[in-house]
């Protein structure tokens, strides 16, 4: 590990949210848990919860081991990140018709193709 700024760790476990629709991507999200403890310093420690919800037009930080490519799946191995703005839920709509749920945040970078709209 480098001294403080970042921090490998194997996982013990993966944990779906229970109501994770694969079809749909409805609910994609995982809790993590680590087999080793991180140890929390200036640089390594638990993200603050929001204080409120983004608007469209909002740049947001977004990271994730997500695929990295579409139509076929590729996991990354390290922790993916990118800046993304917060796209209108019409427009989201307009682009994915019938796919965008109430539970999902549509945001993209068109211009780096880095986005988060499922």
């Amino acid at each position: 590990d480098p001294p403080d700024t970042e921090q490998r760790r194997l996982s013990a476990k993966a944990i779906p949210y229970p109501r994770y629709d694969a079809a749909t991507k409805d609910g994609d999200l995982m809790l993590i848990k680590l087999l080793q403890p991180a140890r929390l310093n200036e640089h390594v420690k638990p993200l603050p919860l929001a204080s409120s919800c983004p608007v469209p037009g909002m740049t947001c930080q977004i990271s994730g081991w997500g695929s990295t490519t579409s139509p076929e799946v590729t996991f990354p191995e390290d922790l993916h990140c990118a800046k993304v703005t917060i796209v209108p839920e019409e427009r989201c709509r307009r682009i994915y018709p019938g796919s965008i749920t109430a539970n999902m945040v549509c945001a993209g970078e068109h211009r780096n193709r880095a986005d988060s709209c499922q």
